[in-house]
């Protein structure tokens, strides 16, 4: 069974021809005001919608993930009213993209960069604001609590956060740049993203979930370090960079371009590194968490979550060459299905397991999706192609669980 809530636009692949047909009188409808009525409503100043706006929206909400696949009862999802499009020549960036952007997305990073979509692009904003906002809505839908800006308001000191050194302004896209939920644990990656002013902008539904949930444990990495024009030190860690697993257990995963570079800790990883694995190892361990280690082919993405889709305890999908090494025995009788690449290079792979034999995707993976059904899951689509072709960054990585639990 599949729910599918189309846009007319996910079609159009190049997002520059997009953007030029949109200019000229095509439209795309915002979700209506009234789909979000869940969420309070901002009665601060410009200068942002105000702690209570996001503390209200955080009560009775726990912190606590048992796995990617428990059902999802909370989450915090990104929103479009700081959309400043990133720099791809910064040295992370350049790491990061290597071998896996495709010449789309580096014309339209380099297009867009340091701008503000909504006033350089105002028509393709409104398709980006749109796949952000129907996401929402699918999530709640499926009777998700989600946690979400809607006022349209954002501070000033939080688009201009690391203007100072980075020179780059808030993308306020992606919530998962904020934290991974690992069990109790609320940990906080060393991330370099522009999304990272994300953590700062819902401090306070998170103090909300803090102060009431005395279960809740608040880890972080080391902040990045701030650099933009030299490679930055280690460690380097993204919650991207890992799944979990269930049982305890978390499988990260090393970007390399070949499986000769494995060995060889010259080679650039395409997001974390050993050393951050290694921290984040050291970290969880007080907890009972064991992380456990495997190298994917960076050529696909340079995140394992946007490479290795989880569904369900037992059952993953990879493309061909996806991992260069295998899962642990622990996963030996898990099912695995192809992930076809075209399908894997829409977004596929960065899917959201809702729990119950329920999984939200992104528009664009037709075989995975009738594989899933095959299986028996009720699979609901989302729109959210233009973004991921932007970005190379999907749904998953647009989300942060707060609370999976059976």
């Amino acid at each position: 069974m599949t729910s599918r809530t189309k846009s007319p636009l996910m079609n159009r692949r190049n997002l520059l021809k997009l953007g030029a047909a949109l200019s000229v009188g095509a439209a795309v409808g915002r979700v209506p005001k009234a789909l979000a009525a869940s969420a309070p409503q901002a009665t601060a100043s410009q200068k942002g919608p105000g702690d209570a706006y996001f503390r209200d929206q955080a009560k009775g909400i726990r912190c606590y993930v048992e796995s990617e696949w428990a059902p999802l009862k909370a989450c915090m999802v990104g929103h479009p009213h700081s959309l400043y499009i990133s720099d791809p020549n910064t040295p992370e960036s350049q790491n990061m993209l290597a071998g896996n952007a495709s010449p789309e997305l580096l014309q339209f990073l380099n297009t867009y960069k340091g701008q503000n979509l909504k006033d350089a692009d105002p028509a393709l904003y409104e398709v980006f604001a749109h796949e952000s906002d129907m996401l929402a809505k699918n999530l709640r839908d499926a009777g998700v609590h989600v946690i979400r800006n809607e006022s349209g308001q954002v501070a000033d000191e939080l688009i201009n956060y690391s203007t100072g050194w980075g020179r780059q302004k808030y993308c306020s896209l992606f919530m998962q740049a904020a934290f991974e939920v690992v069990g109790h644990c609320l940990v906080s990656t060393w991330e370099a993203s522009p999304s990272r002013p994300l953590e700062l902008e819902y401090r306070a539904a998170v103090n909300e979930i803090m102060q009431n949930d005395p279960e809740a444990v608040w880890l972080t990495m080391p902040a990045p370090y701030p650099s933009r024009d030299v490679p930055t030190p280690a460690p380097f860690l993204s919650a991207g960079d890992f799944r979990i697993m269930g049982d305890k257990t978390l499988v990260l995963g090393y970007g390399v371009s070949d499986p000769s570079h494995i060995k060889d800790r010259t080679k650039g990883r395409s997001s974390g590194d050993e050393f951050g694995g290694e921290i984040l190892r050291r970290m969880l361990a007080a907890y009972g968490w064991t992380v456990e280690e495997v190298y994917f082919n960076r050529n696909l993405s340079y995140h394992i979550d946007c490479v290795m889709m989880v569904v369900d305890e037992g059952l993953i999908g990879l493309p061909e060459n996806g991992l260069f090494t295998p899962l642990s025995d622990k996963f030996r009788d898990w099912q695995v299905f192809t992930i076809p690449q075209e399908e894997l290079k829409a977004g596929i792979g960065n899917s959201i397991p809702l729990g119950n034999k329920r999984i939200l995707v992104p528009e664009g993976g037709p075989k995975t999706v009738k594989e899933l059904e095959r299986r028996g899951y009720t699979v609901i689509e989302t729109p959210y192609q233009t973004i991921y072709g932007a970005f190379a960054s999907g749904i998953h990585c647009s989300t942060a669980p707060l609370w999976r639990e059976a």
